[in-house]
């Protein structure tokens, strides 16, 4: 059996994902693309986007479904910031794994390029969670950038930051 190729007794679900492995793209806009071929239903990218998750063996992310998994090729970051709730305190946002996290003025980075990016806690496939990067998706980016104050300042949760830049750094293990 070559790497890739699923196990007998798996379901047909683990059997596609292991199909997959090296032949995935998630792009630094969100988009998955399979072979080049970008992912046209809704259902499979909300499955690959919740099943993202950091496998310490392999010392990247890849997309977990049940027991199988499949590495993937990332442009930018594996988690993106789909929407920010900025009606209550404290600020919340929606992420690309279906789940939400609060936003945490501080955590605000700016990349090279002058995209926002959040740091975030993404699940370890084991258990844990690492902290990460997730992209603003254009949608939160504008959102985000109506609250700005100057040149280098925005308003967020009615406090003034300035966001760091991003760090190679910014990545850790948060808990296990």
């Amino acid at each position: 059996m070559s790497v890739g190729d699923p196990s007998p007794g798996t379901s047909a679900l683990e059997q596609v994902t292991a199909l997959l492995e090296g032949s995935l793209l998630l792009s630094e806009e969100g988009v998955w693309f399979h072979e080049g071929e970008r992912f046209t239903h809704t259902n499979i990218i909300e499955l690959f986007n919740r099943s993202i998750c950091w496998d310490d063996a392999s010392d990247r992310f890849v997309v977990r479904v049940k027991s199988s998994q499949a590495t993937f090729q990332i442009e930018d970051t594996a988690i993106f910031v789909k929407r920010i709730f900025d009606n209550n305190s404290p600020w919340v946002v929606e992420l690309s794994n279906s789940t939400s996290a609060p936003l945490v003025p501080s955590n605000l980075r700016v990349g090279a390029s002058n995209q926002v990016y959040l740091l975030v806690a993404v699940p370890i496939c084991s258990h844990g969670t690492i902290t990460c990067p997730a992209r603003l998706s254009r949608s939160a980016h504008q959102q985000l950038l109506s609250y700005t104050l100057d040149q280098d300042a925005l308003k967020v949760d009615g406090q003034r930051i300035i966001p760091a830049l991003i760090q190679r750094g910014d990545y850790g293990r948060t808990a296990r």
